[in-house]
Parts: structure tokens; sequence; C-alpha cells
């Protein structure tokens, strides 16, 4: 053993188990057990603090899901150690045993695109005067791209213009790059939800900028918790989705956007909108570029409403903000492909986009009936224009365990540690994707095993206690 910490849970309130995974993370994350000692066996560990085995192994098991701990076949359970990690992507996009149901990842539902996709591609290449592969390109070769996409951005009410568009492989790549463009001193701070999709973790992590959580409600980030954090300490950027937040469904009324942009104005501080889902809606809300163009840059892509392996995103920049973006984007990837810029601006050009993000809303929405069908009445939360699921946990049964339990019947879903900034409050829930490889048949059948493993709930917890 290479710690002399012991908890005290004889005060703590709800299960044992509970109570101390709580304190394994507090003392990890406050250093009070250093990163890499090595914790007591389950049995020591049991017989110290009299409680069973099985409350300090499902303890540990649950440290070890939110993070704060790492164990080793054969050399026992360690406080997680600090520097490289791996990707927080990898929990939604890892690649899956053949034969399972995964619903961890999102992208636009396959609604038969590749017609689509094949013609716009034959008539870029077959065209007048097709742009040579052989040689990079220049701003003047991709301004008639960025003029089409710039017009798909405005048929969605964002106030874009062409000379502050920046095209990029993705929306994660557009994040990517609008933080590092935002980044003073390479160890700065960006707030953002207190739970948040884990590719702009990983965004964050390469920008060198620590994500600290603001509060949630239902419409997502709080302007008061913001404007309280902000008076503490100005961020180098606050990250925020509007319309349908990732993984908690919240969209913001037209009143908490302002409100946000209001707090921003105040303490002076750069907003970063993601808006990669608003697109599902034929009118979505006004986005905080709207609101205030000066400070914002909305980040969006083709991903979730056209063809994510098409990798088309974009960034909006505020106005004088595009020259310094735009060097942060070319030390990332140096320029964006022409075949995925040149082939985005042709889908727009040539009006499939539209039809495909039609047909993609259509089939997403029909999707969502099938999941209210099955998990409507286990609570949860559903919307019928958004791709997602966003499904909680019943008492004393944590993410962690369900999706283990979940994986164990072939149906894959993604807990809540990989959304969480910090450490996880609320109650506990797995993320279940609408857009995911599956077939619709495919998700029924997944949901429907889902809702069989909620039904027996109790009993896992019993179970696993």
């Amino acid at each position: 053993m290479d710690t002399n910490w012991r908890p005290d849970i004889a005060a703590a309130p709800g299960p044992i188990y509970r109570a101390l995974a709580d304190q394994i993370v507090d003392a990890v994350s406050r250093g009070t057990i250093k990163a890499g000692a090595r914790l007591p066996p389950v049995r020591d560990l049991a017989w110290d603090i009299k409680v069973s085995p099985g409350a300090v192994a499902r303890a540990y098991r649950i440290a070890t899901e939110r993070g704060a701990l790492e164990a080793t076949v054969g050399r026992g359970t360690f406080a997680r150690a600090s520097g490289p990690r791996g990707f927080a992507l990898d929990a939604l996009l890892a690649p899956s045993p053949g034969g399972k149901i995964d619903l961890r990842g999102n992208r636009a539902v396959d609604v038969g695109q590749h017609v689509e996709i094949n013609a716009a591609l034959r008539r870029m290449m077959e065209g007048p005067s097709p742009l040579s592969l052989t040689d990079y390109r220049t701003a003047e070769d991709d301004a008639p791209a960025r003029a089409s996409l710039a017009r798909w951005l405005q048929g969605f009410g964002a106030p874009a213009e062409p000379g502050r568009l920046i095209i990029t492989a993705g929306a994660q790549e557009g994040v990517m790059a609008a933080l590092c463009a935002l980044s003073r001193n390479g160890e700065g701070v960006a707030f953002t939800e207190a739970l948040v999709h884990p590719g702009l973790k990983d965004c964050a992590e390469a920008a060198r900028l620590k994500l600290e959580p603001i509060a949630m409600d239902g419409e997502g980030m709080l302007p008061d918790a913001l404007h309280a954090a902000c008076a503490r300490r100005r961020p180098d950027a606050v990250l925020l989705t509007t319309t349908f937040h990732n993984p908690t469904l919240a969209t913001m009324s037209a009143r908490r956007r302002e409100e946000i942009v209001a707090v921003a104005r105040a303490r002076d501080v750069a907003l970063v909108e993601d808006a990669v889902y608003g697109h599902l809606l034929d009118a979505p809300p006004p986005s905080l570029a709207e609101l205030a163009p000066e400070r914002c840059w909305l980040v969006t892509s083709f991903s979730k409403c056209v063809a994510a392996g098409l990798r088309a995103g974009m960034i909006m920049t505020p106005p004088g903000e595009t020259l310094r973006t735009l060097r942060a984007h070319q030390a990332i990837a140096h320029q964006t492909p022409w075949l995925v810029s040149g082939l985005a601006a042709a889908l727009v050009d040539g009006g499939e986009a539209e039809i495909i993000r039609r047909r993609v809303a259509a089939e997403i929405r029909a999707r969502a009936e099938v999941a209210t069908e099955a998990l409507g009445a286990c609570g949860a939360r559903i919307d019928p224009a958004a791709g997602f699921v966003m499904l909680p946990m019943p008492e004393g049964l944590s993410s962690g365990e369900f999706a283990a339990a979940a994986a164990a019947q072939d149906v894959l879903v993604a807990p809540r540690a990989a959304y969480a900034v910090g450490r996880a409050q609320g109650r506990d829930f797995v993320r279940v994707a609408l857009g995911a490889r599956a077939s619709r048949t495919q998700l029924a059948e997944g949901v429907a095993r889902l809702s069989r493993l909620l039904a027996d709930g109790p009993h896992l917890a019993q179970a696993l206690t």
C-alpha cells in the first residue's frame, strides 16, 4: 500500500459504495492521494473501514469510470497519474466487436445520400475547369466554395460572410482552431458546460486550455454562474452549445441566449459556439453569432445533417479575427483538401445538401419515435428533432455499470464519465445515439434491450453490491 489515506464515511449520506467512490475521486483530485499511489486491496480496505468487500470493489469501479483510478491485473489499483492519456473521443468511436449494436457515436444517419454525393462529385470532377490536385490551393481558389457555404449558413440565419468563413475538416477541427487562436499563453482556461462532448475535451487539452465547468439547467449554461466564474478569472474562451446540447439536449431560449451574450459583453470574453445540431431544425433559434457577431466564433459542420465522412466543417469568425484564426487552422491542417471544400460547395450549389438534410431530419424523427416507445416510460429525455437520447439511471446503478451490463447484452452506449468535466454531479445517465451506425431495426432491438435492463435495475444493482 502506497498511501496512508483513509476515508471517513460514517456520516456520509446515501449508499456506502457511492460515498466511498466520491471520497476517492475527491482525494485524488485534491492530491491527498498522490498520482500513481497504490490503493489498499479491496479486502484490506473493507476490513479497515468495516464495510463489505463488495461495497469497496464497487466504489473502486465507479472511481475508475470517473477517471480517478486505474487498475492493472496482478498489480493492483492506482490513483491515475497525470499526463498523456487516451483520447476522450475513444469513448464514442473506439472500434466495437462484431455483432454489437453500437449506439455510442452519433452522425447523420444513412438515408442513401451516397447517390447525391456521387452525382455532385462527378459534376465537380467533370466540370469545364476542374482544379488540379497536384498543387496547394490559395485563398482565391477557395473563394467560390466559401461563398457557397456562406449561403448555406445564411439559410439558417447565421450572419455569414465569405470573407470571414474558414472551411475545415469537420467541426472538431474548427473548435480546435478557434481555441488555439484564443489561447493567450498556452496555459489558460476555457469555461464550458459541466457536461461536454468528449471530442471537445480533446480539443481543449491539445490547445493547452484547462476546461472549467459552469453550472447548467434545462436550458444549458447558467448566466449567473458564468458571470460569477468570469468575476473570479477571465477565461481565454467560453465554449458552449446552444441548440441540442450534447448530451443533455438542452436548448437555450432566446432570452437565455441574450443573457449569455450580456455576460460575455460585460466581461469582455470570447464565445465559441458549437452549432452542429442546429441544422437538424428547419428554423433554428438565433445563434450567439447573430446576437454578438463581434465576439462569437460559430463552428458547425455537415456531420450531423448531411454526411459525417465528408468531413466538411466551417468557422465563422468575428470581424477582424479571421487572419488569427486562419493561422491557427493552417498550423493544424495547413489547408482543407479541395475534395472536401469543393464537394461540400457542389452539394450546396446543386441543392443536394438541403435534400439530404431533410431526409436525415425525417429519419431522426422516425428513430426518436422508436426510442420514445421503448424508453419514454423510463424517464428518457428525447427530442424528436435531435439525434440522441439522455437516459437517466435508476437509484443505486451507475452509468458505467449499466453500460457494462448493456455491452453484455451486445448493446454499446456512452456513460456519463465520457462527458463530465471535473467531478460528475447530478443524476447519472447514459447517452444513446439515434444517428449511430445501427439501422432503424437494430436501433429498435437495442433500445428494447436497454428498456429490459432498466426494468431489472434494482436486481442488477443488488447483484453488483
